[in-house]
């Protein structure tokens, strides 16, 4: 399957069309790629596409993808308020008629170990990639769906302390 749209909301809406048969949405910031990233090891647990949203509002393509789900069971947005706003969870929640979850910490940090708790509480593994650059994290995404590992962001010279206490602690299992 080729996916050519005009932008990348449209994409991830042609894109979520792939998983069949989901009663779970993910939403995450089309402006920046750290949530959308570390939100992916969440999809595979959830068997959910990651919808990606404007501050604008939602894109004409992502609400009729929405509008096609029959029956949605849980939604998710992950990042905080600066990432996806309150009024685009407004509009999601509208459109769902659903509760929206939104997993989040003071930064994307703090915020990918809000997503790792929810993939697996108690992982044998855990991936940590950089939460500056693109380009290596992307390829950990993969890796992390494929052995069911969650995906914690770290920075270059320093480990956040979020993200050091749930390493530490999958170290000693």
């Amino acid at each position: 399957m080729c996916i050519r749209d005009s932008n990348r909301y449209d994409t991830s809406s042609e894109s979520a069309k792939t998983r069949a048969n989901t009663t779970n949405l993910i939403f995450a910031a089309g402006t920046n790629y750290a949530d959308a990233l570390y939100a992916t090891s969440l999809a595979a647990h959830q068997n959910a596409p990651i919808l990606l949203v404007s501050n604008e509002g939602l894109s004409q393509s992502t609400r009729k993808f929405i509008q096609s789900i029959g029956n949605i069971d849980s939604v998710t947005i992950v990042g905080g308020e600066i990432s996806v706003n309150q009024s685009v969870k407004k509009q999601i929640e509208n459109l769902t008629k659903k509760h929206v979850t939104r997993l989040a910490g003071v930064d994307r940090y703090e915020s990918s170990v809000e997503v790792a708790k929810r993939v697996n509480a108690n992982p044998a593994e855990v991936i940590t990639t950089s939460g500056e650059v693109f380009a290596d994290a992307l390829v950990s995404s993969t890796v992390a769906q494929k052995i069911k590992a969650p995906i914690l962001l770290v920075k270059k010279d320093v480990l956040p302390l979020k993200v050091r206490a749930v390493s530490y602690t999958h170290l000693r299992a």
